[in-house]
């Protein structure tokens, strides 16, 4: 299991329904781009069913680093 997806903890059918949900969320025009408020939107909805306990300030949930180096690179 993929420990970007929750990796151990959860399991094979799970992690398939996380990313399965997760899909929507990224941008088709630039592969491997997720944006902020769709994240955020995102943990939020899951907060308010009680999934998660909290929900983490967006740069806790997401970095950009490695894909801002893809994208300034072309």
């Amino acid at each position: 299991l993929d420990t970007r997806c929750g990796g151990p903890t959860l399991n094979k059918e799970q992690e398939l329904w996380l990313i399965k949900k997760s899909i929507p969320l990224f941008d088709p025009k630039k592969p491997g781009w997720i944006y902020e408020s769709q994240v955020t939107d995102f943990a939020k909805a899951y907060n308010l069913l009680g999934q998660i306990p909290i929900v983490l300030k967006a740069e806790d949930m997401i970095d950009y680093s490695i894909l801002k180096s893809i994208y300034s690179s072309n």
